[in-house]
């Protein structure tokens, strides 16, 4: 019998492991064909023609490509793919990703959008609502002000529970 339990044990390891290589040769294959791409209109055009999965990780790498081409700001074209994954976005780490830029951009005017997702990612998202929620409380605390100070406190006293 305990031989049985180590064969089990070995396969689901070696089952992460692929799995696990799988997702980082994703992620590194993204930010190797971003890498390539000088031009903004070029990278607009991955992200239309990609799925959600490298979506994600466009967003993710995105401030690292904008400041390797010394890229100061937040241009127009990633302000709106990123309001598009805001608005659009199905998969749960997609919208994350989202979320983490409109706090490191300082997008304070979809607060809104943030306060909807926080309440929502529970039924929506249930496997990434901690993620999702996690991000739109961090952000939301990053604007400051009467932003943070009433919607904070009113999301988490009201907020769906697990």
């Amino acid at each position: 019998m305990n031989n049985n339990v180590y064969r089990v044990n070995r396969r689901w390891h070696i089952t992460a492991l692929i799995f696990l290589m799988i997702t980082l040769t994703d992620a590194s294959v993204t930010w190797r064909e971003m890498n390539e791409l000088t031009r903004s209109e070029d990278l607009v055009q991955l992200y239309n023609e990609s799925g959600e999965y490298k979506q994600r990780y466009i967003l993710k790498y995105l401030p690292n490509w904008l400041e390797t081409r010394s890229i100061s700001g937040l241009p127009g074209w990633a302000y709106d793919i990123i309001e598009y994954a805001l608005f659009n976005a199905q998969n749960g780490l997609h919208i994350t990703e989202a979320v983490v830029l409109t706090e490191k951009y300082g997008l304070s005017e979809f607060y809104e959008r943030l306060i909807t997702l926080y309440k929502e990612a529970h039924n929506q998202h249930s496997a990434d609502s901690d993620n999702i929620r996690s991000a739109v409380v961090s952000a939301i605390d990053s604007f400051g002000g009467t932003i943070a100070e009433y919607a904070i406190p009113e999301l988490l006293l009201n907020s769906q529970s697990m």
